[in-house]
């Protein structure tokens, strides 16, 4: 309806609108350096990702474990 919607940081951020501003960092702008942190700088091959049972953390653990396989890391378990 032509109207604007702020989304808090919490938000999974997984829309597209140009309606959307977004509060904050979502999961592809903070979780996705982290990831390569971990993987180049810390060595890290194995990631077992852990969150609560909410949208945002299974969001935010979909575009961990994408980025953490396409650096040939291996997600080794999920606890939500």
């Amino acid at each position: 309806r032509d109207r604007l919607l702020f989304c808090p940081a919490d938000d999974e951020g997984l829309d597209e609108s140009e309606h959307v501003v977004r509060l904050g960092g979502a999961p592809n702008q903070t979780v996705v350096p982290l990831v390569k942190y971990a993987y180049t700088d810390l060595r890290k091959r194995k990631l077992f990702l852990v969150g609560d049972d909410s949208i945002y953390s299974r969001a935010a653990g979909e575009i961990a474990a994408h980025e953490f396989e396409q650096l040939a890391g291996r997600v080794v378990g999920r606890k939500y």
